[in-house]
């Protein structure tokens, strides 16, 4: 039986700062796609650098909580993910 996580912003992104904000600029996954451990999901603007957050799950989108554009800070839900069995 598999189990549905939620995919958060990493709290350690951004070691130097405790405030940031990001946001969500680019989903490389929609609803329903399959996906791998080492995929890139998801891709936010920090300061005008963008960064991938990989998927450190085997298993499927099922549900995208932050919309391009919206802004994010550590800790917050992206989406829920299907977590596949190992």
């Amino acid at each position: 039986m598999s189990k549905v996580i939620e995919f958060k912003v990493p709290l350690d992104i951004w070691p130097r700062r405790r405030d940031w904000k990001a946001k969500v600029s680019k989903w490389l996954k929609s609803v329903g796609d399959e996906i791998n451990v080492g995929d890139v999901i998801v891709e936010l603007e920090i300061e005008k650098a963008i960064m991938g957050l990989e998927s450190p799950y085997r298993g499927k989108v099922i549900e995208i909580k932050a919309k391009e554009g919206d802004e994010v800070g550590p800790g917050d839900s992206l989406a829920l993910i299907e977590v596949y069995p190992q």
